[in-house]
């Protein structure tokens, strides 16, 4: 990957395409998710867990039932209510100059970086300032930086009180395939139920009670990967 400081003299002319899919850069499979963004990731992804070499969870949206897989990309366009934030920061990324302070870096050979008007928009305005595009990845970019370490916080709370438990799934996409989920962890209704009264008290307090009905709750979005899964393939 190939950065620079983003500078709206030397990157005039740069644009971002218009384009969604692992072909434009976007991961494919799974992607980290932050707290702030929760409710509404919720809604249209399943929410479940990966662990980490160091035994810590990590929290993921499911893109797809197989590694390698997008269903949210329909012809080259995003298909969903809403776009994860590190979907949305496309290829810009907070870095450090000269100084302590952080500054924006873009990787100049991301696949959405183009200077092709058509299909694409700006990074800055005729006289420099913010486009809109630039503008939507910077909002991305600050919700990530900004609640890194309290998602952190969030999720080893969860999982101390006991909630990100293996997932036993297969997904039956036809009568004759299926794909098994043996990799994931997941937050089941019935662990919340399960808590006691001071584990409750102590997660409501955190403020990550609710955040844990809601990763819950997400595992119904599950049904439409496996639509969206099977028209792909239809």
């Amino acid at each position: 990957m190939q950065t620079a400081v983003l500078d709206n003299v030397a990157h005039a002319g740069m644009r971002l395409r218009r384009a969604a899919g692992p072909e434009f850069g976007d991961p494919a499979g799974q992607v980290a998710v932050f707290l702030p963004e929760l409710a509404q990731v919720q809604r249209e992804f399943p929410v479940l867990f990966t662990r980490g070499d160091d035994g810590s969870a990590a929290m993921m949206a499911i893109l797809g039932l197989e590694p390698d897989e997008l269903l949210f990309a329909v012809n080259g366009q995003w298909d969903a209510r809403y776009v994860p934030a590190l979907l949305r920061k496309g290829p810009f990324l907070l870095g450090k100059s000269d100084g302590d302070d952080p500054v924006i870096h873009v990787a100049t050979d991301h696949p959405r970086v183009t200077e092709e008007t058509e299909g694409s928009e700006p990074v800055f305005l005729p006289h420099g300032g913010h486009a809109p595009a630039l503008e939507d990845a910077l909002d991305a970019l600050r919700l990530i930086h900004s609640s890194i370490e309290e998602t952190r916080r969030m999720t080893k709370a969860l999982d101390d009180a006991g909630l990100i438990q293996p997932l036993p799934l297969t997904v039956a996409i036809s009568d004759t395939r299926a794909v098994k989920f043996d990799n994931y962890l997941a937050i089941l209704p019935e662990a919340i139920q399960k808590l006691s009264s001071d584990e409750v008290t102590r997660l409501h307090e955190a403020g990550y009670l609710q955040p844990a009905v809601l990763i819950a709750h997400s595992l119904g979005t599950m049904n439409d990967l496996v639509r969206r899964k099977r028209m792909r393939e239809e």
